[in-house]
């Protein structure tokens, strides 16, 4: 009979001591984080992705809420996208923004820029890679 794997990665947890483990952060049952007050995303219009030294690496134009974003110089093969929902229910604001990018370098810092107001900062997985939402709600 074979261990499943969440019992060899919980073996392997207490072997080494780890008390804690971070689950995937393409998860759409929860947050990443909370957007900061004062962010309107109903006008948005241009989003960018800069690295720590304020450089932009990937960039995209709103159109109905929803950017594809394009790599810029020696970044040019990095993508993703980045998609605002926003919901409103009488004076209550509900304010989201899921991104994902790739190609971008591994275990690296950046920023989620929109109208140039920074709104959350991340870091990429091995590959480059990251997915990710940030949410506000205002009012009641």
């Amino acid at each position: 009979m074979r261990m499943g794997s969440r019992v060899w990665t919980t073996a392997l947890m207490m072997l080494l001591g780890v008390t804690s483990m971070q689950c995937s952060k393409g998860d759409s049952a929860s947050p990443d984080g909370e957007l900061p007050s004062g962010v309107d995303l109903s006008t948005a219009q241009k989003v960018e992705i800069q690295d720590s030294a304020g450089q932009v690496v990937l960039s995209g134009t709103f159109e109905d809420h929803k950017a594809k974003l394009a790599g810029t110089g020696a970044n040019a093969k990095a993508e993703g996208s980045v998609d605002l929902e926003i919901e409103k229910k009488g004076n209550a604001v509900k304010q989201e923004v899921e991104a994902n990018v790739e190609e971008l370098a591994a275990s690296t810092s950046y920023k989620i820029v929109i109208d140039g107001k920074e709104v959350a900062t991340f870091t990429t997985d091995d590959k480059g890679k990251r997915e990710m939402k940030y949410t506000r709600s205002d009012g009641s």
